[in-house]
């Protein structure tokens, strides 16, 4: 007689704890880049090709696990750690996307740069790239969000040399069915390491970031 009842009252709270843990399930592979190299690959942009930046999988660094990903540049060029894998979205879906970056102790930042943030590459089925005028998703060190026009107003004044998380709650656009990954840092010399990157699908009440308009 006290059996049932039981059972169902474990059956119902596995239930209720169930349904958060399945949205949180992280979308991207190799997130702590514990499998070396794999599934990331180097983006330079066209008009800083041959730019001195190089990067590597390295264990002297790690906000957890055993490694991270550094990226040494020589010049304050625009670059990025861009994830391989294309994720299949659908418009009024939330994503809480986060990251977390340091800088060496040598890093310096020159000029009002956004010096690091994570952007969402947002593009159509049938299309390389977003047709909507306002762009991507860029989400910089304060966890302000900035679409394409707005970018610089991600400036910060200072290179974190201890481990910051850059975290925000986007919401996808109308028209856009698939999102990348991206790891930038801008105006910035010496080394920067990232990790424990993730997107997750949050549910729909979920509030969403501060956007910079």
């Amino acid at each position: 007689m006290i059996m049932v009842p039981t059972i169902r009252l474990l059956i119902a709270a596995y239930s209720i704890i169930s349904i958060p843990l399945l949205c949180a399930d992280n979308l991207i592979a190799n997130a702590g880049f514990e499998s070396g190299e794999e599934e990331w690959v180097l983006f330079i942009p066209p008009e800083h090709e041959g730019a001195p930046v190089e990067w590597k999988i390295g264990t002297d660094e790690s906000q957890s696990g055993a490694a991270s990903a550094s990226v040494q540049a020589g010049e304050p060029v625009r670059f990025a750690l861009s994830s391989k894998k294309v994720i299949s979205v659908t418009p009024g879906e939330k994503y809480r996307i986060r990251a977390w970056i340091k800088f060496s102790n040598d890093a310096e930042i020159l000029g009002n740069l956004p010096v690091a943030y994570i952007r969402a590459t947002l593009s159509e089925a049938s299309k390389l790239d977003i047709t909507d005028a306002l762009g991507h998703f860029h989400i910089g060190l304060t966890g302000d969000v900035a679409r394409n026009p707005a970018v610089q107003k991600l400036a910060v004044p200072q290179v974190p040399k201890g481990w910051r998380k850059i975290e925000a709650v986007i919401e996808i656009p109308d028209d856009v069915a698939l999102m990348g990954l991206n790891l930038f840092t801008h105006g910035v010399t010496g080394t920067a390491y990232w990790d424990d990157v993730s997107v997750e699908l949050v549910p729909p009440e979920t509030r969403l970031s501060r956007v910079i308009e």
